[in-house]
């Protein structure tokens, strides 16, 4: 149990981090900082592609970390205090020039993403360390989508308040305290972390390579594939969602008010997570999480149904979706699977490698999907200036919020559909692989 809550922890604290910058940091360099939101906009498309680019080195690094303490462990402590200095710095108002101000937006920025990537990837990557046994790997699992969930929740609702309380009239000061304060929670999850969690499972370190080495435990390795597309896919549908909620409630439903309401749909995931340990003992890890998905398509699909019907259907749909969606952390034990079955079949075990690159193809997923939205809504003729949309436009904004997102979701169950090894052991069924 100490393990278990301990792992949660690891992934509160990146959520409590990732989700503040993700909802908050726009807000507050537009109201706070007074950046232009010309400079906004290129700073986070140049820091997101840098970003994404740096999960597989880190893969790299973390596959050659050779200490006491194991590959991934040592990132905890390692990266623990840059990751909540530079946290900090990110939400602090220099006395600098436009220019010096731009400046430090990016290197703050960046140095962010770089230290959160270098502590979120031994996070994946130490789960198939902390267990040979796949009902064992689940249970982790759901202790690190509920506590990250907890975390996301603690970011979107408490900031600013918590801002506004400390502020008062200085807003900027209220935010410093603010990071200060999740600093110091972030910190303590992370410690708490690194030293309860042992990496038990060892294994022949002279099959873990550099580079062109690391590289072999892809080949063949179709099981990884079809998992880092759907996880390509499914951040694909999280950023169309995302990026369109406020519009489709704002507009199509023209019932702003509701939005708040909008982080109780996080209770139906957090009531499914606790039995789906249950459920995938029985049925394993491939129909289960299909299961999930196809809850999810069941959820959009009477969201649909609340533009032209009832409110109703809007709060049923969004609360299926929601069962559905808590079933995506299992797409990280299946990844711990692909791991020893690429070390099966190639000889190669490369945790950091496979692990950086399945959560490179969910950053490029997410990416596009916010810059699909956003192009959609151009095409869509969008009026920020007019209080009322067209029913052109509403139609657009239906697209992404709904109708695409049911394409998608149709096309990871379909990939899904093709994984092959949820057996106990690490067997393939594929052509020509003789693995047992």
């Amino acid at each position: 149990m100490r393990k278990r809550i301990s792992y949660g922890l690891s992934d509160f604290a990146c959520n409590i981090a990732w989700n503040t910058v993700g909802t908050y940091l726009l807000f507050f360099y537009i109201t706070t900082y007074k950046l232009s939101t010309a400079v906004i906009g290129t700073l986070f498309l140049v820091v997101k592609l840098i970003g994404a680019c740096f999960d597989p080195i880190m893969g790299f690094v973390i596959d050659n970390t050779k200490t006491k303490w194991g590959s991934s462990r040592p990132y905890f402590l390692w990266m623990s205090i840059p990751l909540c200095f530079t946290f900090i710095l990110l939400f602090t108002v220099p006395t600098f020039s436009e220019t010096g101000k731009t400046i430090y937006a990016y290197i703050t920025y960046f140095l962010f993403t770089i230290f959160y990537t270098s502590i979120n990837l031994p996070v994946t990557s130490i789960l198939p360390r902390l267990s040979e046994d796949e009902h064992t790997r689940t249970v982790f699992g759901t202790y690190r989508y509920v506590s990250a969930i907890c975390g996301s929740v603690i970011a979107a609702s408490a900031t600013i308040p918590l801002v506004n309380y400390f502020g008062a009239n200085n807003t900027s000061h209220g935010f410093i305290v603010t990071m200060i304060l999740y600093a110091f929670i972030m910190f303590f999850c992370f410690i708490v972390a690194f030293f309860n969690l042992v990496e038990s499972v060892s294994y022949d370190k002279k099959k873990t390579g550099f580079i062109k080495e690391n590289l072999l435990a892809i080949k063949g390795n179709i099981p990884w594939l079809i998992i880092a597309i759907a996880g390509f896919l499914e951040q694909l549908i999280s950023g169309l969602r995302s990026s369109s909620t406020v519009f489709y409630i704002t507009y199509n439903l023209q019932i702003p008010e509701i939005i708040p309401l909008m982080a109780v749909f996080v209770v139906p995931g957090l009531l499914m997570s606790s039995l789906i340990p249950t459920i995938t003992k029985k049925y394993g890890l491939k129909k289960t999480i299909i299961f999930g998905y196809v809850l999810a398509l069941i959820g959009t699909a009477i969201i649909a149904l609340s533009y032209k019907d009832s409110l109703l259907f809007f709060f049923i749909g969004n609360f299926v979706m929601r069962l559905g969606s808590g079933f995506s952390f299992l797409a990280y034990v299946m990844l711990s699977k692909c791991i020893e079955y690429g070390e099966k079949l190639n000889n190669i075990r490369s945790d950091g490698l496979l692990s950086s690159l399945f959560s490179f193809f969910q950053k490029i997923g997410s990416a596009v999907g916010v810059a699909v939205a956003g192009w959609l809504l151009a095409i869509g003729q969008f009026n920020s200036e007019s209080g009322v949309q067209s029913d052109y436009t509403k139609q657009y904004i239906s697209i992404t919020y709904i109708y695409l997102p049911i394409i998608v979701n149709t096309i990871v169950i379909f990939t899904l559909l093709f994984y092959k090894i949820d057996s106990e052991s690490v067997s393939s069924k594929y052509k020509g692989n003789n693995i047992h």
